[in-house]
């Protein structure tokens, strides 16, 4: 099992099998298969699938006169400033600052009809489109709109009910809700975008790689991946963890359950296809993501403008490539 994103590092350094897709079950939705795809080639079939979402406190925002969930960028950042002003929470927001911080930057500049990962390997980002769909973390930043906590601390802000807009993996939604029991209404929406953009968002969660160079053994894991994505597993991964079931005889189930109107069935009902996570040369993986979790700091921690550091940014990974 392999995390999505590293996609192209498995391919480049270990030569895996391609996906014996007529192992798989007739219930599983071949439609997530794009996401372990490279030039055409499936090499993972993915298990559990996660997109960037938000997390609303709605009780939070309510009391600030809010009655509709954000959908763009200029939305969220209104009703920020909104409760920022009406309400005794200084800093509303929460977008990942480390951790996950790179899958929201690609879903920023994508949805903004931006280049995340040129063909060539260089960073496509630092273009007029990838500047204004990045532009929220500098507002953030000059407006002191978020604090400057981790990724976990981030998640324990949110269930604290000391934030009202929490990007997020609707993979923790389910932690999320037991943490918070009644203590305050919250839902789980699609992740708001750059104004004027269209949802392009990156997946994320784990899949199965088959790394054997012998025929027998491939087929026998291939087999052995047919058999572990079986639509009962499936189903108990997307409880636990509230993931997008890969399976459609699983998502049937999940919509049958009373908790499918709530948050943690934002995943079950996703009706949407994600596209490949990160995409950058397997041995600048850990490099790149580093430099983007810089570059989302400095605007936001420090209000650096936007226009500054995306392009130095970009020149960094891209030098990587050379």
């Amino acid at each position: 099992m392999l995390g999505l994103d590293q996609l192209k590092f498995w391919v480049e350094k270990y030569s895996p099998q391609a996906i014996d897709t007529d192992s798989l079950r007739d219930s599983y939705d071949r439609d997530y298969l794009s996401v372990g795809t490279v030039d055409g080639t499936t090499y993972v079939a993915p298990f559990q699938i996660s997109v960037p979402v938000l997390y609303t406190n709605t009780t939070l925002a309510e009391s600030a006169g809010i009655d509709a969930l954000p959908t763009t960028h200029s939305e969220v950042l209104e009703d920020a400033r909104a409760i920022q002003e009406k309400t005794d929470v200084s800093t509303p927001i929460q977008i990942p600052r480390d951790n996950i911080a790179w899958w929201f930057v690609q879903a920023f500049v994508g949805s903004g009809g931006g280049t995340f990962v040129n063909k060539d390997g260089t960073a496509g980002f630092d273009s007029e489109e990838g500047r204004a769909a990045l532009k929220i973390y500098q507002t953030i930043g000059d407006e002191k709109l978020e604090d400057q906590v981790s990724w976990q601390d981030s998640i324990a802000q949110f269930t604290q009910g000391n934030v009202a807009y929490f990007f997020a993996t609707p993979a923790v939604g389910a932690s999320v809700a037991a943490s918070i029991g009644d203590s305050f209404d919250w839902t789980i929406s699609d992740m708001p975008i750059p104004d004027g953009g269209t949802a392009k968002l990156p997946a994320g969660g784990n899949g199965w790689m088959v790394l054997s160079d012998d025929a027998c053994r491939a087929a026998f894991s291939n087999e052995l991946i047919g058999a572990m994505l079986d639509p009962e597993v499936i189903l108990t991964s997307s409880l636990a963890n509230s993931y997008i079931p890969v399976d459609t005889e699983a998502k049937a189930e999940l919509l049958q359950r009373p908790e499918a109107d709530g948050p943690l069935g934002y995943a079950w009902r996703y009706e949407g296809t994600p596209v490949a996570g990160s995409g950058w040369a397997g041995e600048n993986l850990g490099r790149t993501n580093q430099y983007l979790q810089d570059m989302v700091q400095s605007m936001v921690d420090q209000g650096e403008d936007v226009n500054d550091v995306v392009p130095s940014t970009a020149d960094r990974i891209s030098a990587l490539t050379k």
